[in-house]
């Protein structure tokens, strides 16, 4: 079994010492970084397979890294917060992170967390092989069992940012965020109706299936793929 290598952003030594311990001892390669900065020069040099990133840092939030590294970036992101307020747990987990832990913590449940991430993320990668979606990335063409789906620009984008990111849930505003151009200005809600176009395109390819089963809605929070 290959050795899951973990990036630990936490600037506080008496936190992150314990933490980088623990995970060393349950099996992880992990490395400590104590800012943004140093968390971008270390992922251009090395690959890894989770970040733990503390929300307070001394050069910048870690949402909005976050939110940086969800435009372009799948890494699993478990959060380090001291912040108590339930608002602040939900919005890192509507920008994409996978989990979050709130301070003082248990360095073992940091790693329990982390395995259960990566177990999730593996079994995602293993049922995304046998996908019905098939993405032909150069002409910009989605097929569903075989037979394309006749998506608008838009539509491509948002289909295939869910197909490639399988059970991971999706805030509205994080699919404009990697959808929309900067210059279209847009409703929030105007996901929805793009979803729900999306839907009736599949079941145009397969009328036996329901493609709210497919397509799924999570509740008061945004969208994902469940084939």
């Amino acid at each position: 079994m290959s050795i899951k290598s973990i990036l630990v952003v936490e600037d506080e030594p008496n936190i992150a010492a314990p933490l980088i311990r623990v995970l060393k001892e349950q099996g992880f390669d992990a490395m400590r970084v104590a800012t943004i900065f140093e968390a971008k020069d270390a992922m251009t040099n090395n690959n890894f397979s989770a970040i733990v990133l503390d929300v307070k840092l001394p050069d910048g939030n870690g949402f909005d890294f976050c939110k940086e590294l969800r435009k372009t970036n799948d890494i699993p992101i478990l959060f380090l917060t001291s912040l108590s307020d339930e608002v602040d747990k939900i919005v890192g987990l509507e920008i994409g992170a996978d989990d979050y832990m709130t301070k003082p913590f248990s360095s073992r449940e940091v790693s329990a967390k982390l395995k259960a991430i990566l177990r999730r993320v593996k079994e995602h990668t293993s049922d995304s092989r046998d996908s019905q979606f098939k993405i032909d990335d150069e002409k910009k063409r989605i097929t569903y069992k075989g037979d394309k789906v006749s998506t608008s620009n838009l539509e491509y984008k948002i289909l295939k940012l869910l197909i490639e990111s399988p059970g991971r849930v999706f805030s509205r505003d994080e699919i404009m965020d990697n959808c929309w151009d900067d210059s279209v200005m847009s409703l929030n809600r105007t996901v929805d109706t793009h979803i729900k176009t999306i839907r009736k395109k599949i079941k145009d390819i397969d009328p036996q299936i329901d493609p709210k089963k497919i397509l799924k809605t999570h509740t008061g929070t945004g969208f994902y793929l469940d084939e």
